[in-house]
């Protein structure tokens, strides 16, 4: 793909940038190397960032845009918003001149940046750019859903607008109808009548847009806000700690993000209508007083009783509802242990024992959710029988009044009337209420983990990772998975040099892949340190350490997506020639020929991986080998299943030079006798550092660890 540098304009939002063309130039080397589908936005977006002087990393970048296919307007908005830069559509006649990067999109050719030359056109779409004033992702100290919740102010009151015009012309049928039976028939008026509908008839129709209209809008809120709260909660647990992660069990984390879904019916469900529909019953309560003086006292009265008797029925109905949630959790636990471990209840002839077990969880649970469904039609049927008890009385109470000439007939049926869009709401409000319960759990438990500590460190305390030494040095390094245990390091100390390939062995437990951890940054030390080219961890940014350094786990498993997908996961800037590399570099530089679609294969199908476990260890090593890293840890490799597989691993380990260094876990002995040395390890302390020799026999040249 060709990309014409030369064809963008010079930046001129900023006078710090008059004379940079740097950012232009390696801006486009970014998309070049990427290999991007090149589409006309991505041009218009080029040339936006490059006037705006955009600074940072090539992953970053990358990590913004969505791979395979080419970018559409709102995909600019989004990458614009993720890089820290607002957009916004401003109609033609409200734009003077050009200050901030300005998009047109005509109505009829491509898109392109106006300069400040440029005349400012009358039609099509014109986006405004500008840098964000308070970064989307960093909410405040307040609760983060209702901050979210406030930057969706302008489509809230819309709504709330379109609440309020909903209202108003409920009530014209109400009086059309006081006016029909009061004065049109007894004076046989028929053009008053008919003028009269026609005025009605189009309040309706209005009526019907403002409700389009609040929809519309209320709709819009809810999936916004459930998007953002569904990325940034993702960021969220993605950001934490491995130790901090590893507390919750991978349901807790799916119950989280489910959460999300309550959020969504919080802004734009029936509890949201019935909250922007809930003040104008006082709106109704004043008409019914006009048309039938002291009968508003009716539906006042059963206001105060909806007010007393509802909040209980929630409570109880909330308290079944947690009991339920919870006994359908632990059989749902026990479902999916069935599933995991059949294979070893069989095998040890506890399935009698295991089903009367889920017998039992399931009578529970079947009871508690018996015990929710009943506490929840209760308060349905209360609230409606207090809607129809309501009607009754109004109607009962109207008509003494009637008979006593204290009103008309008409003021009755239309006060009628207002009565049913005074209960609705109410008991629209009532019913719904029993969900405030459970939207104010799932906020708070979305505020919880906004508000966990993440590893980001403050940008002052931040070292470059450039021209650092691969060297490792453990001192004193000291960790804990909880305070009750022993710990999994007990004041590890040894040096591993530059370039040096040394191995980690010893019995299980004995701390091994806890040390690999610790070195790539995933567990955080409580004692001691461990400095990389003589430099703290600690002084990284988390994410980009990890991607100076490769970690092939023992049980690694491949991602739900294309073999493209599987490895760029690990450098998403990497091009197809570096993902061709690695996959050959790993020994399975033939797979791709063997895949149906190459590297756009799906490597999940209906029954499973499409590769056996011995690709899928090659695999991750060479997802490990694309980030070209400095440091290698292996955590109890099995390549020896495979003869191609264990030479490509041999390989690297033998043919590495000072610019890589490499730690292996592992008890396989001719593993063992590669490295240059070997540490012994026992209840997390290092025992002797030595080398291990073949074929039978291990000699340690003993240097006290």
């Amino acid at each position: 793909m060709n990309w014409d540098v030369s064809s963008l304009q010079y930046p001129f939002y900023e006078s710090s940038c008059q004379a940079n063309t740097e950012c232009r130039t390696e801006f486009m080397s970014i998309l070049q190397n990427s290999e991007i589908p090149h589409s006309v936005y991505m041009d218009v977006l080029s040339e936006i960032l490059a006037n705006l002087c955009w600074k940072g990393t090539p992953k970053e970048l990358i990590s913004t845009l969505p791979l395979g296919r080419a970018l559409t307007f709102e995909d600019v908005r989004d990458v614009l918003a993720q890089l820290g830069y607002d957009s916004e559509i401003v109609p033609p006649k409200d734009l003077d001149m050009v200050r901030w990067p300005t998009l047109h999109v005509p109505v009829n050719g491509s898109p392109h940046v106006l300069s400040p030359t440029d005349t400012i056109p009358r039609s099509g779409i014109l986006l405004v750019v500008s840098p964000q004033v308070e970064p989307l992702s960093k909410p405040p100290n307040t609760s983060w859903l209702s901050w979210t919740v406030s930057s969706l102010w302008g489509q809230m009151s819309g709504a709330f607008v379109a609440s309020f015009f909903i209202n108003a012309v409920g009530l014209a049928l109400p009086f059309f109808t006081r006016y029909v039976y009061d004065r049109a028939i007894p004076a046989r008026s028929v053009n008053a009548l008919v003028y009269l509908g026609i005025g009605v008839g189009l309040a309706i129709l209005f009526g019907t847009l403002f409700r389009i209209i609040r929809s519309r809008l209320l709709t819009y809120s809810g999936g916004r806000t459930a998007f953002l709260s569904s990325v940034e909660s993702m960021k969220r647990i993605l950001s934490l700690p491995l130790a901090v992660l590893t507390r919750s069990s991978t349901d807790s984390h799916i119950l989280r993000l489910r959460d999300l879904e309550r959020v969504r019916e919080f802004v734009s469900g029936a509890f949201a209508t019935a909250i922007m529909d809930a003040p104008f019953v006082l709106l109704f309560l004043g008409a019914i007083a006009y048309l039938g003086g002291w009968l508003v006292l009716v539906p006042i009265t059963f206001i105060f009783l909806y007010a007393i008797i509802i909040p209980f029925l929630t409570i109880f109905e909330d308290r079944a509802m947690r009991r339920a949630a919870r006994l359908n959790a632990e059989r749902t636990a026990i479902q999916q242990d069935s599933v995991e471990h059949l294979k070893d209840f069989v095998g040890v002839g506890l399935e009698e024992c295991w089903s009367m077990h889920y017998a039992r969880i399931s009578v529970r649970a079947a009871a508690a959710n018996r015990k929710y469904s009943l506490a929840a039609s209760t308060l349905r049927v209360v609230a409606k029988a207090l809607s129809t008890l309501t009607a009754l009385a109004t109607l009962g109470f109207g008509m003494i009044l009637v008979l006593q000439n204290l009103l008309t007939p008409g003021g009755l049926i239309a006060s009628m009337m207002l009565i049913w869009r005074t209960t609705a709401p109410i008991q629209a409000f009532a019913t719904s209420f029993s969900r405030y319960y459970q939207l104010r759990h799932s906020a708070r438990q979305i505020d919880r983990l906004m508000n966990l500590q993440g590893e980001n460190l403050e940008s002052s305390l931040v070292s470059p990772l450039q021209d650092i030494s691969p060297s490792v040095t453990l001192n004193k390094t000291v960790f804990r998975y909880t305070a009750d245990r022993e710990p999994a390091l007990a004041g590890v100390s040894f040096d591993v040099n530059e370039g040096e390939v040394v191995g980690i062995t010893g019995p299980n437990g004995a701390g091994k892949t806890t040390l690999l951890l610790t070195v790539a940054g995933l567990l955080q030390p409580q004692g001691g340190s461990v400095l990389i080219g003589n430099r703290d961890i600690r002084q990284f940014m988390p994410e980009d350490f990890r991607s100076w350094l490769g970690l092939v786990p023992e049980n690694d498993q491949l991602f739900t997506g294309t073999l493209r997908q599987n490895l760029r996961v690990a450098r998403i800037e990497a091009t197809d020639d570096e993902l061709r590399a690695a996959l050959s570099e790993a020994g399975a530089g033939d797979l791709e020929a063997s895949l149906p679609d190459g590297l756009d294969t799906e490597m999940y199908t209906e029954r499973g991986p499409r590769v056996g476990f011995s690709m899928q260890q090659a695999l991750s090593l060479a997802r490990a080998l694309v980030k070209r890293p400095k440091i290698l840890l292996f955590d109890e490799p099995t390549f020896r299943r495979s003869e191609r597989f264990f030479d490509a691993f041999k390989a690297i380990v033998e043919n590495t030079n000072e610019k890589r260094t490499i730690l292996i876990a592992s008890h396989d002995r001719e593993i063992l006798a590669m490295c240059d040395r070997v540490v012994l390890m026992d209840e997390g302390a290092p025992v002797s550092i030595g080398k291990v020799t073949l074929p039978e026999t291990v000699t340690i040249n003993t240097s006290n660890a």
